[in-house]
């Protein structure tokens, strides 16, 4: 897939030093940097093309369908499995192995696409157990969307890159990723990262992300 680039290359293009700066902060194995730099680059330039230009309706719209898929699906009562086998025992035996992944597979189209539109991944334990009826998802709002945003890819980035963030959110903070979100300021918009990151924001958004099942 091709599209023109919404913003000018020096606004969006993360320098390669700065990448492997923080690379070398998260203890990204030499065999692994590459691609750390790469997706944390790619990070950086969503971060700005989010800014620039708001998602259109219909890909707003199957932002938010995938999140109802998602919703329904953990709502499932034991009749709605039951009917679900009863289908698949119809069709062919490869989709069996599909379905067996389904839950996985929601959740990484619903990382997706909400990263297409500025939206943290939900967790599975917010939407509730499998199999309850009526399982509701919890509030949860934590902090300003940019900025989760960037936390969530830099601990994203790091876990396939085989490497990993220290953070102490005792004030006033250490830690390798608070090391890279400074490094990472100067190089997104404006107040995306503030001067003085939020301790217990951040500790918020490390422990959700823990909480997803890999």
């Amino acid at each position: 897939m091709s599209v023109a680039p919404i913003l000018p290359l020096v606004a969006s293009i993360l320098p390669r030093s700065a990448a492997i700066d923080i690379a070398g902060r998260a203890k990204v194995p030499a065999c692994h940097r590459e691609f750390f730099c790469n997706c944390v680059c790619g990070m950086v330039r969503c971060v700005w093309e989010q800014q620039a230009q708001p998602p259109e309706r219909a890909f707003l719209a199957a932002a938010n369908a995938i999140l109802e898929l998602r919703e329904a699906y953990h709502s499932f009562g034991q009749e709605s499995f039951v009917r679900l086998d009863r289908v698949l025992n119809n069709e062919p035996a490869n989709l069996d192995s599909l379905f067996d992944r389904l839950r996985q597979t929601l959740w990484e189209i619903d990382r997706v696409f909400s990263a297409g539109i500025g939206r943290s991944v939900i967790s599975d334990e917010a939407l509730g157990p499998l199999g309850k009826r009526g399982a509701k998802r919890k509030p949860d709002d934590i902090g300003e969307a940019p900025l989760r945003y960037v936390v969530e890819g830099l601990l994203l980035c790091a876990e396939a890159a085989k490497g990993r963030f220290t953070f102490d959110g005792k004030p006033p903070g250490r830690g390798t990723l608070l090391d890279a979100l400074n490094v990472l300021r100067t190089h997104l918009p404006p107040d995306t990262i503030p001067p003085r990151p939020p301790l217990s924001t951040i500790k918020r958004i490390i422990d959700h992300y823990y909480s997803v099942p890999a």
